[in-house]
């Protein structure tokens, strides 16, 4: 990590398009796609191995109870780190929060204007593979069916849910919406 930002602010761009160019995509082909973000992983400077992982969210007086940490609990469950909540506080004063806020709206639509053109993507594990350019829609159809993958054989997709789904993606694939052919393993 730098010791100081390297962009200034973090660009929310990838977000944004996660939350909406998925959305339109999982309607047609009958299931969710949810993500979230990383938000801290604390590392040894020296060999890099990672020592715990945080969700972090900002204390503005909410139930933190709230804040969902399921699955950084598994991530950590599974990487056999310890994990924590971390919501931190300022002294900011509310003129100075205000306009903080005004400043984090502009930013927003100012990458609302200027959407994701492609993406280069590097297969990390299994691998590390070649680096590859991906279409916008390219991308969002690799998490699609990485989705799709994971819940046919997911034991906790209800059986209703599952008949819908599959029904779903029978009509996705008569329409050319998958690429792979989708096995039902339940």
């Amino acid at each position: 990590m730098s010791r100081s930002e390297r962009y200034n602010a973090r660009d929310l761009t990838y977000s944004a398009a996660h939350r909406t160019a998925l959305p339109e995509l999982y309607r047609r082909i009958g299931h969710r796609a949810d993500a979230c973000d990383r938000d801290w992983t604390e590392y040894c400077h020296f060999c890099w191995e990672p020592l715990a992982v945080y969700e972090e969210v900002r204390d503005r007086g909410q139930d933190l109870s709230d804040k969902q940490t399921a699955v950084t609990v598994r991530l950590a469950t599974r990487a056999r780190l310890p994990a924590a909540l971390i919501a931190w506080r300022t002294g900011r004063p509310d003129e100075v929060q205000a306009r903080m806020d005004e400043l984090h709206k502009e930013l927003r639509a100012l990458e609302a204007q200027y959407p994701i053109t492609g993406f280069t993507v590097r297969e990390l594990r299994p691998g590390p593979g070649e680096f590859e350019s991906l279409t916008p829609p390219e991308h969002w159809r690799r998490l699609a069916l990485l989705h799709a993958e994971h819940e046919i054989r997911c034991t906790r997709v209800p059986l209703l849910e599952r008949r819908r789904l599959n029904a779903a993606r029978i009509k996705a694939l008569k329409q050319g919406e998958l690429w792979s052919p989708l096995e039902d393993a339940g």
